[in-house]
């Protein structure tokens, strides 16, 4: 961005970073930017580079990121619908362990590799 186009106030992406974004408090006399992140976060950038969020694009970005959310949540209740229904009684967790015809591992390893711990599934 340029420097007569830095206003204080100004909500901006440093280096066109979606998740790494300010408002400018204030334009320095030596051509920097003083950029606020937080609280008691500050730091000057050249304008160059800022980009100024475009708002109209961030809400279609969570639109479409809702979306997705909401897929992939109702994926996972159907997943623990369908582990559920293998409940047929009290024992079902020993009898899909130790059932030599049935094996867990690819599920279990799905969860493990994702960094989930494939024991909650048995909870």
């Amino acid at each position: 961005m340029k420097l007569e186009d830095c206003k204080e106030g100004l909500d901006v992406f440093i280096e066109d970073d979606p998740f790494d974004s300010g408002i400018i408090v204030s334009v320095e006399k030596d051509g920097l930017v003083l950029v606020q992140y937080g609280p008691k976060t500050f730091h000057k950038f050249d304008p160059i580079d800022l980009t100024v969020k475009d708002l109209e694009k961030e809400k279609l970005m969570a639109i479409e990121y809702q979306a997705k959310i909401d897929k992939i949540t109702d994926l996972f209740q159907k997943s623990f619908d369908e582990i559920a229904s293998l409940n047929h009684n009290d024992n079902y967790f020993f009898y899909l362990k130790e059932n030599k015809l049935v094996s867990t591992d690819k599920l279990e390893s799905v969860f493990d590799s994702n960094g989930w711990s494939s024991s909650s599934l048995w909870c």
